[in-house]
């Protein structure tokens, strides 16, 4: 008995020691994820690359991972939101189909203050793939790929509300602005219509043409309701001018991931009193490892007769910042913005306690712009003097990486350049870099 004790020590005293594995927790998961980028996307990551995501955008594109082929048959979703136009609305949409049939994309709403109804019924299938198969390649809608090649024809008819100038409006369904202060929402018009378009995405470039038959009307001021506003500064929701026409569309886009530049032109026509033409450039820059910038230039021109909801305007939370959504406005825009984003995480530096997931980076940005009216047909014009507006910004960034990886949610202090230039205001943005270009 002696001796088997014996042996049993030694057997224990030779055998290897384990360390008690470290208790769970959000903090190291989230730290995992971010370091493992590099090992299942390879080792481009630079230094301002804090979190992985420049290079999981970069090689999402490129290289797709292998996912199942089998797509969803049907998805649903609710649809909630609030504007002075329309008070509470709440709806839902649905999209349904297969790869053979194409998908329906049926949405409706109720607006509660106006007492209408408004829906849509869409139908799109893609005509022509060629490319990495992907789980949702087909579902969802075209992006531009590189090494894909995609044709798609959408059907749509709908009975809808649209904001003014589009391409500098904060989001209708879903948008807490109006609700809380009833100031950054965009004025709404009345459309309804019918439009079929063909849309061909082929390497880096994206080509959309198409026709729409519609008509337009004035939609007005029924809720003048804001939690922190009283409703005496509530404004009134623009009044645009009715319209009847068939106008052909289209655009034409491209993006670079590698040399992180796009460019996107579109136009709308409708004759000589209704045509409507944008543009936008857009290039990121580095200074060094840890500086980052952002430029972005647009430009825009209108018939001199067209309606008011085909003219530009910039004032916003994606334009000027110190100016209120529909403030600004004529028939010619031109607008610059260049921010920038330090790679450092502030909490870290100050030395406070903090997730290692939640990395605030420094942001600071300048913006300015003029929009003005020509006073006659010219698709380029110099802007007066006079109608320029600017603002300053500086605050907070954190890349949320969703639902695209390049999203970031920006927290900043924006301060008036120039005379006409609004007032100091604190804005919360979640928006991706070159948010002028859209989705491509």
């Amino acid at each position: 008995m002696k001796s088997l004790l014996v042996a049993l020590l030694l057997a224990a005293a030779a055998a290897p020691a384990f360390a008690q594995a470290p208790a769970d927790s959000l903090d190291s998961f989230l730290k995992g994820l971010a370091d493992s980028t590099d090992v299942s996307y390879g080792t481009q990551s630079v230094t301002f690359d804090t979190t992985g995501l420049d290079t999981l955008a970069l090689n999402a594109l490129s290289r797709p991972p292998a996912l199942p082929r089998r797509s969803p048959g049907a998805a649903f979703f609710p649809l909630l939101g609030f504007h002075r136009a329309e008070g509470w609305i709440v709806g839902a949409g649905a999209r349904v189909g297969s790869r053979a049939a194409g998908w329906l994309e049926p949405s409706g709403t109720y607006s509660f203050s106006n007492e209408q109804a408004r829906y849509a019924f869409g139908w799109r299938r893609t005509l022509l793939y060629d490319g990495p198969r992907l789980r949702r390649t087909l579902v969802e809608r075209g992006r531009i790929n590189p090494g894909t090649t995609r044709l798609d024809v959408e059907l749509r008819y709908a009975r809808e509300s649209l904001p003014f100038a589009p391409e500098h409006a904060t989001p209708r369904i879903g948008n807490p602005d109006a609700f809380l202060t009833g100031n950054t929402s965009s004025s709404l018009y009345y459309r309804r219509g019918f439009e079929g378009s063909l849309t061909l995405w082929k390497g880096d470039w994206r080509f959309e043409g198409g026709v729409r038959d519609a008509k337009e009307d004035r939609m007005p001021l029924v809720n003048d309701f804001a939690l922190f506003t009283h409703s005496e500064n509530i404004p009134a929701n623009v009044q645009a001018g009715t319209d009847d026409y068939t106008e052909p569309f289209g655009s034409i886009g491209w993006v670079r991931t590698d040399l992180e530049a796009g460019a996107l032109a579109e136009f709308r026509g409708g004759g000589g009193d209704r045509w409507r033409a944008r543009g936008v450039l857009a290039k990121a820059l580095r200074f060094g490892a840890p500086l980052k910038a952002y430029a972005q230039v647009e430009y825009g021109a209108a018939a001199a007769n067209a309606p008011i909801q085909r003219t530009f305007w910039i004032g916003g939370p994606r334009a000027v910042p110190t100016l209120v959504m529909d403030s600004g406005g004529g028939d010619h825009m031109l607008l610059g913005k260049l921010e920038f984003i330090e790679a450092h995480d502030v909490l870290k530096a100050t030395g406070l306690p903090h997730p290692d997931w939640l990395v605030l980076q420094p942001l600071f940005g300048v913006r300015g712009g003029a929009a003005w009216d020509r006073g006659e047909n010219a698709l380029f014009a110099t802007p007066p003097s006079e109608a320029w507006a600017g603002s300053a910004y500086g605050g907070l960034a954190f890349r949320l990486g969703i639902p695209e990886p390049d999203v970031f949610l920006r927290m900043f202090v924006a301060f008036p350049i120039g005379p006409n230039a609004g007032q100091t205001t604190f804005r919360v943005m979640l928006r991706a870099p070159f948010d002028l270009l859209g989705p491509l």
